[in-house]
Protein backbone atom coordinates (compact mmCIF):
# COMPACT_ATOMS: atom_id res chain seq x y z
CA UNK A 1 0.00 0.00 0.00
CA UNK A 2 2.75 2.43 0.93
CA UNK A 3 4.32 2.08 -2.51
CA UNK A 4 0.99 3.01 -4.15
CA UNK A 5 1.42 0.53 -7.00
CA UNK A 6 -1.24 0.28 -9.66
CA UNK A 7 -2.14 -2.20 -12.40
CA UNK A 8 0.19 -1.67 -15.33
CA UNK A 9 3.15 -0.44 -13.28
CA UNK A 10 6.61 -1.83 -13.99
CA UNK A 11 8.65 -2.69 -10.92
CA UNK A 12 12.20 -3.95 -10.44
CA UNK A 13 12.84 -6.03 -7.32
CA UNK A 14 16.60 -5.67 -6.89
CA UNK A 15 18.04 -8.57 -4.88
CA UNK A 16 14.87 -10.58 -5.43
CA UNK A 17 16.33 -13.81 -4.04
CA UNK A 18 13.55 -16.34 -3.45
CA UNK A 19 10.86 -13.85 -4.47
CA UNK A 20 9.58 -12.90 -1.01
CA UNK A 21 8.60 -9.46 -2.40
CA UNK A 22 8.50 -10.37 -6.10
CA UNK A 23 5.28 -12.33 -5.85
CA UNK A 24 3.22 -9.70 -3.97
CA UNK A 25 4.65 -7.00 -6.24
CA UNK A 26 3.53 -9.04 -9.28
CA UNK A 27 0.01 -9.29 -7.88
CA UNK A 28 -0.06 -5.55 -7.10
CA UNK A 29 0.75 -4.52 -10.69
CA UNK A 30 -1.55 -7.04 -12.39
CA UNK A 31 -3.15 -6.91 -14.81
CA UNK A 32 -0.86 -5.41 -17.37
CA UNK A 33 2.08 -4.72 -15.09
CA UNK A 34 5.49 -6.33 -15.04
CA UNK A 35 8.04 -7.15 -12.35
CA UNK A 36 11.72 -7.61 -13.08
CA UNK A 37 13.13 -9.98 -10.44
CA UNK A 38 16.80 -9.02 -10.40
CA UNK A 39 19.48 -11.07 -8.66
CA UNK A 40 23.15 -11.96 -9.14
CA UNK A 41 22.67 -15.57 -8.02
CA UNK A 42 21.80 -17.95 -10.88
CA UNK A 43 20.61 -20.64 -8.45
CA UNK A 44 18.19 -18.26 -6.71
CA UNK A 45 16.94 -17.09 -10.10
CA UNK A 46 16.30 -20.70 -11.16
CA UNK A 47 14.49 -21.37 -7.87
CA UNK A 48 12.32 -18.28 -8.33
CA UNK A 49 11.50 -19.23 -11.92
CA UNK A 50 10.27 -22.63 -10.70
CA UNK A 51 8.15 -21.03 -7.95
CA UNK A 52 6.60 -18.59 -10.41
CA UNK A 53 5.61 -21.45 -12.74
CA UNK A 54 4.19 -23.45 -9.81
CA UNK A 55 2.14 -20.46 -8.66
CA UNK A 56 1.02 -19.47 -12.16
CA UNK A 57 2.55 -15.99 -11.97
CA UNK A 58 3.28 -14.87 -15.52
CA UNK A 59 4.09 -11.17 -15.23
CA UNK A 60 7.62 -11.57 -13.85
CA UNK A 61 10.85 -11.52 -15.84
CA UNK A 62 13.75 -13.03 -13.91
CA UNK A 63 16.96 -11.11 -14.64
CA UNK A 64 20.51 -12.29 -13.95
CA UNK A 65 22.37 -9.14 -12.94
CA UNK A 66 25.95 -8.27 -12.08
CA UNK A 67 27.11 -6.35 -9.00
CA UNK A 68 27.34 -3.21 -11.12
CA UNK A 69 24.48 -3.58 -13.61
CA UNK A 70 20.91 -4.69 -12.88
CA UNK A 71 20.27 -5.47 -16.56
CA UNK A 72 17.04 -3.50 -16.76
CA UNK A 73 15.52 -2.03 -19.94
CA UNK A 74 16.09 1.69 -20.57
CA UNK A 75 13.19 3.81 -19.32
CA UNK A 76 11.21 0.69 -18.48
CA UNK A 77 10.80 0.87 -14.70
CA UNK A 78 8.34 2.91 -12.63
CA UNK A 79 9.63 1.69 -9.27
CA UNK A 80 12.90 0.14 -8.18
CA UNK A 81 12.41 -1.71 -4.90
CA UNK A 82 15.13 -3.25 -2.80
CA UNK A 83 14.93 -4.78 0.65
CA UNK A 84 18.00 -5.64 2.73
CA UNK A 85 20.17 -5.66 -0.37
CA UNK A 86 21.71 -2.19 -0.33
CA UNK A 87 24.61 -3.27 1.91
CA UNK A 88 25.72 -5.79 -0.75
CA UNK A 89 26.35 -3.10 -3.39
CA UNK A 90 30.08 -2.40 -3.70
CA UNK A 91 29.56 1.18 -4.95
CA UNK A 92 25.99 2.24 -4.17
CA UNK A 93 26.21 5.81 -5.50
CA UNK A 94 27.57 4.59 -8.83
CA UNK A 95 25.02 1.76 -8.98
CA UNK A 96 22.04 4.07 -8.46
CA UNK A 97 23.45 6.70 -10.78
CA UNK A 98 23.57 4.09 -13.55
CA UNK A 99 20.11 2.86 -12.63
CA UNK A 100 18.56 6.24 -13.54
CA UNK A 101 18.63 5.29 -17.23
CA UNK A 102 16.20 2.47 -16.46
CA UNK A 103 13.64 4.70 -14.75
CA UNK A 104 10.54 5.96 -16.50
CA UNK A 105 9.79 9.70 -16.30
CA UNK A 106 7.82 9.03 -13.11
CA UNK A 107 10.31 6.50 -11.77
CA UNK A 108 11.15 6.15 -8.07
CA UNK A 109 13.52 4.12 -5.92
CA UNK A 110 12.37 2.54 -2.64
CA UNK A 111 15.05 1.22 -0.28
CA UNK A 112 14.30 -0.85 2.81
CA UNK A 113 17.44 -1.60 4.78
CA UNK A 114 18.32 -2.76 8.27
CA UNK A 115 19.14 0.27 10.43
CA UNK A 116 22.24 -0.65 12.50
CA UNK A 117 21.00 0.98 15.72
CA UNK A 118 17.70 -0.96 15.56
CA UNK A 119 18.50 -4.13 13.65
CA UNK A 120 19.94 -6.26 16.41
CA UNK A 121 23.26 -7.99 16.71
CA UNK A 122 23.31 -10.27 13.66
CA UNK A 123 22.87 -7.63 10.92
CA UNK A 124 25.50 -5.43 12.61
CA UNK A 125 28.05 -8.22 13.11
CA UNK A 126 27.72 -9.44 9.52
CA UNK A 127 27.61 -5.89 8.09
CA UNK A 128 24.10 -6.47 6.73
CA UNK A 129 22.90 -3.00 7.61
CA UNK A 130 23.42 0.59 6.51
CA UNK A 131 22.45 3.77 8.29
CA UNK A 132 19.68 5.92 6.90
CA UNK A 133 22.12 8.84 6.60
CA UNK A 134 24.62 6.78 4.57
CA UNK A 135 21.87 5.78 2.13
CA UNK A 136 20.59 9.34 1.79
CA UNK A 137 24.11 10.67 1.19
CA UNK A 138 24.89 8.05 -1.47
CA UNK A 139 21.61 8.61 -3.31
CA UNK A 140 22.09 12.38 -3.21
CA UNK A 141 25.57 11.86 -4.67
CA UNK A 142 23.93 9.76 -7.40
CA UNK A 143 21.50 12.56 -8.29
CA UNK A 144 18.38 11.71 -6.30
CA UNK A 145 16.32 13.51 -3.69
CA UNK A 146 14.59 11.95 -0.71
CA UNK A 147 10.88 12.06 -1.59
CA UNK A 148 9.42 10.10 1.34
CA UNK A 149 10.48 8.38 4.54
CA UNK A 150 8.37 5.86 6.42
CA UNK A 151 8.96 4.94 10.05
CA UNK A 152 6.60 2.02 10.64
CA UNK A 153 9.24 -0.72 10.25
CA UNK A 154 10.69 -1.75 13.60
CA UNK A 155 14.26 -2.57 12.51
CA UNK A 156 14.63 -1.02 9.08
CA UNK A 157 14.62 2.32 7.36
CA UNK A 158 12.20 2.76 4.44
CA UNK A 159 13.26 5.53 2.09
CA UNK A 160 11.83 6.57 -1.27
CA UNK A 161 13.86 8.62 -3.72
CA UNK A 162 13.21 10.41 -7.00
CA UNK A 163 15.89 11.35 -9.50
CA UNK A 164 16.57 15.04 -9.75
CA UNK A 165 14.81 16.36 -12.80
CA UNK A 166 16.20 19.12 -15.04
CA UNK A 167 15.94 22.34 -13.08
CA UNK A 168 16.66 20.54 -9.78
CA UNK A 169 13.09 19.56 -8.92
Amino acid sequence: ETLALAPGDRVADIGSGSGWFTRPLARAVAPGGRVFAVDVDPEMNAYLERKLVEEGIRNVAVVLATETDPGLPPGGVDLVFTSNTYHHLPEPARYFEGLKKSLSPRGRVAIVEHEPAKAGRSPRVFHHSTTRDEIVAALQDAGYRLAAEHDFLEKQSFLVFEPLRPGGA
